[in-house]
């Protein structure tokens, strides 16, 4: 029996998929076409209420949000490899990566890409006045929460030869890989990026020419023709 992953166009289930391909579990991908405004199609909502990918079938149950996809898939088929933790202090620490990952980094960061697209697309009469205003709120919030995450996520790294827990890979690298390449949207490029945080940038190319992290973005590349 495999596992089945409802893969969204252009979504954060690649992660999904790595990790499948670092456990070596057999799996299947069914694919969905964003519509034309971007939203999910009504058909993820029969699988999930949520409506959102990823979503994952396994022995019969749905598992949804990446979290607790990465640490099901993880407690259950990785349990005689490196990907899970091995002890109490590294099960602490992995965990709790798997809800930072996609907390207030990424909450602070689309905030940030949002106000910086609505100036893009405003007319230019307009345009520098919203900027300041725009300027004005994040400042206040997103601006400083995404430099203490971002700065919290490369002291972690540089703490632990190059990745996110006790120099080796773990379903941790798997979960924040995502969540850099997303932000990569808001901050133009991973360079740009590593000017302020040197060893994310480093530790996001190792992560992405890892074997299986090219297999699985392959595979993505495939779905998305």
């Amino acid at each position: 029996m495999s596992v089945t992953v409802h893969y969204l166009q252009n979504s954060r289930a690649i992660r999904v998929i790595w990790l499948l391909e670092e456990l070596g579990v057999s799996y299947k991908i069914k694919y969905y076409r964003r519509l034309p405004n971007k939203l999910a199609p009504p058909e993820l909502k029969k699988i999930h209420p949520s409506g959102s990918s990823p979503i994952i079938e396994d022995e019969g149950r749905v598992y949804a949000e990446s979290g607790h996809i990465l640490e099901y898939l993880t407690t259950k088929y990785g349990k005689e490899t490196d990907l899970i933790w091995k002890n109490e202090d590294e099960e602490n620490t992995i965990k709790y990566a798997l809800f930072a990952a996609e907390s207030n980094i990424v909450i602070s960061g689309f905030m940030l890409g949002i106000h910086r697209l609505a100036v893009q697309k405003m007319p230019i009469i307009v345009s520098s006045m919203a900027s300041k205003l725009f300027q004005k709120v994040d400042d206040f919030y997103a601006t400083k929460e995404q430099h203490k995450c971002l700065k919290n996520l490369d002291e972690q790294i540089a703490n632990n030869e190059g990745f996110y827990c006790n120099g080796r890979l773990t379903v941790a690298d798997i979960m924040y890989e995502n969540t850099i390449t997303s932000l990569d949207l808001f901050f133009h490029t991973i360079e740009n990026l590593g000017r302020d945080y040197p060893n994310i940038a480093k530790w996001h190319k190792a992560v992405n020419e890892l074997p299986m992290r090219r297999i699985a973005s392959e595979k993505v590349k495939d779905l998305e023709k």
